[in-house]
């Protein structure tokens, strides 16, 4: 028995099953890539101040607002959003306004 060195039936279906899994993971990793488009680039420039909580809350705003332009993003590519999404888009003015006093 030890002298057949082919594998038996079950392995090969499985070497097969395992190939065809490692093959569709790369086609979608490669169409994940080409799919993305350029990443949001954030136009929103903070100076850090130096106070350690007034830069947290100047972080904290960079971060909603660069959610924000991802959002727009989605919906000019005519993609539906959510309710809750629609409101953080509406919550922009409020946030640039909040900016605009902090860094003052």
């Amino acid at each position: 028995m030890g002298a057949d060195l082919t594998p038996s039936k079950a392995a090969m279906k499985q070497k097969k099953k395992r190939d065809a899994k490692k093959a569709k993971k790369l086609e979608e990793s490669t169409e994940d890539e080409t799919n993305k488009g350029p990443a949001a680039v954030s136009s929103v420039k903070i100076n850090l101040t130096g106070d350690p909580e007034q830069d947290k809350k100047l972080r904290n705003i960079k971060k909603k607002l660069d959610a924000i332009e991802k959002l727009k993003q989605q919906q000019a590519q005519g993609k539906s959003l959510e309710i809750n999404q629609l409101d953080k888009i509406k919550g922009e003015a409020e946030l640039l306004k909040e900016l605009e006093k902090l860094t003052v």
